[in-house]
């Protein structure tokens, strides 16, 4: 009976944590900004509108995330392969998104929020 009492108390434990754990960040990779970029256009690719709304931390009008799946839509990321995409950091949290073969260039600023970076805008008239 002690054993049972004991994983009782260790599971009530446990399960608040991991709770709290995946709401901070469901588990998405933005450890920089690089990796933010990446992990936003793989959503993009994918059509992932739920990891979209994670990653996304623009104001409410400007990109959210079905604006994120229109543009990925009218650049041919349907069509693309992430790894054909160059992530280029251009300052402390600004990346460099192109793919050629799709014809994509722009820079993305990202936003860094509760230890992880965050898309905030993206400008393709910034060469």
């Amino acid at each position: 009976m002690g054993m049972v009492r004991r994983k009782m108390i260790i599971a009530s434990i446990l399960l608040p944590a991991a709770l709290v754990l995946a709401g901070c960040g469901g588990g998405i990779a933005n450890a920089t900004p690089v990796q933010a970029a990446r992990t936003t256009v793989q959503a993009m690719i994918q059509g992932n509108e739920q990891v979209l709304k994670q990653i996304d931390k623009s104001n409410a009008l400007d990109f959210p995330a079905q604006w994120m799946l229109e543009i990925a839509t009218q650049q041919h990321f349907d069509t693309a392969n992430l790894n054909d995409f160059t992530f280029t950091p251009v300052g402390d949290h600004k990346v460099r998104v192109s793919d050629p073969k799709i014809g994509y260039n722009a820079v993305w600023s990202f936003v860094h929020q509760n230890s992880g970076w965050y898309f905030f805008t993206m400008n393709p008239w910034d060469q």
